[in-house]
C-alpha cells in the first residue's frame, strides 16, 4: 500500500526505521544471555553430528525433506509473482506490492490458526492439512486471471504454507535432545529458507521453457506429492501413530501434542 501511495523509497525506509525500534529494545533491555560454552570441535564435526543425529531419527530427517520439498516447489512461487502481474493479471507495478503482501497477511492468519489449534489437532494432522491447502492454493493461484482472486489465493498459500511449515518446526525442535536444538534448528533454516532460492531458480527456468501457467502448475502439483509423502511416511513422536518411536533414544523428551 506504501508502494502505491508514495514511492518505492518510502518502504525500504520505513523498514530500516523498525530495525533501530529493535535495537533500542536490545539496549534497554536487562536481560542477560548465558555466556557461550567452549568450543570442544570443529564446526565441521559439529555438522556432521548434526546430521547423523537426524539420519539416527529418521522420522525427523522425513520431516525435514517435506519442508525442503514444499519450500523448493511451493513457497518459491513468489519470484513469479512480478511476472504474473506483467503477463497474466496486467496490472501496473505497485500492485504486485499488494499481492505480495497477502502472502503476509496470509502468514499472519496462519500463525494464529497454528495457535488456536495445536492442542486440539494433531501435528500430523495440521502438517498434512497445510500440505494440501498450499498446494490447491497454488494451483488454482496458476489458473487465476482476476486480480483479487489472485490476492485471495495469495493468502491462502501464504497462511497455509506458514501452517504446515511452523508445525513442521515445532515438531522436529520439540523432540529433538536439548544440545542438538541448535543444530536442528540450522537444518530447518536451511530447509526452508536455503532452499526456496533454487526453486525458484527452476520454476523461472520452466517458466521460460514452456510456460508462467505451467511453472506453477508444476509446483503445485509437486506440492500435492509432498503432501502424500507427509499422510503416509511421516510420524511425530508422541502421537497415535509413532512409526519410528523405536528410533529415539531412552529418555527422549515426550513429543508436543502429547506434553500439551
Amino acid at each position: 500500500m506504501l508502494l502505491a501511495a508514495t514511492s518505492a523509497y518510502v518502504p525500504f525506509y520505513l523498514n530500516a526505521l523498525t530495525f533501530a525500534a529493535f535495537m533500542v529494545l536490545i539496549l534497554i533491555s536487562k536481560a542477560e544471555m548465558p555466556p557461550p560454552k567452549p568450543r570442544t570441535e570443529s564446526v565441521v564435526a559439529s555438522v556432521v553430528e548434526g546430521f547423523k543425529y537426524v539420519t539416527e531419527n529418521g522420522w525427523m530427517g522425513r520431516i525435514l525433506l517435506t519442508v525442503c520439498g514444499m519450500s523448493f516447489f511451493g513457497f518459491s512461487f513468489i519470484v513469479l509473482v512480478p511476472a504474473v502481474c506483467k503477463q497474466v493479471l496486467h496490472v501496473k507495478s505497485h500492485y504486485y506490492g499488494l499481492l505480495m503482501g497477502m502472502t503476509g497477511l496470509g502468514a499472519l492468519a496462519g500463525i494464529i490458526a497454528v495457535a488456536a489449534l495445536k492442542k486440539r489437532v494433531g501435528l500430523k494432522a495440521m502438517m498434512s492439512v497445510g500440505a494440501f491447502l498450499t498446494a490447491a492454493f497454488l494451483i488454482a493461484f496458476a489458473l487465476s486471471r482476476t486480480y483479487w482472486l489472485s490476492c485471495l489465493l495469495a493468502v491462502g498459500v501464504g497462511g497455509s504454507f506458514l501452517v504446515f511449515n511452523a508445525v513442521a518446526a515445532a515438531a522436529v525442535q520439540g523432540n529433538a535432545r536439548p544440545e542438538m536444538q541448535g543444530r536442528v534448528s540450522s537444518m530447518l533454516v536451511v530447509a526452508y529458507i536455503g532452499i526456496f532460492p533454487l526453486g525458484g531458480l527452476l520454476l523461472g527456468f520452466l517458466s521460460d521453457a514452456l510456460s508462467l501457467q505451467t511453472s506453477l502448475l508444476i509446483g503445485g502439483f509437486a506440492c500435492v506429492a509432498v503432501a502424500l509423502s507427509v499422510v503416509f511416511f511421516v510420524s511425530v513422536p508422541g502421537e497415535k501413530e509413532p512409526a519410528d518411536r523405536g528410533e529415539l533414544e531412552p529418555g527422549h523428551p515426550p513429543g508436543i501434542a502429547e506434553a500439551d
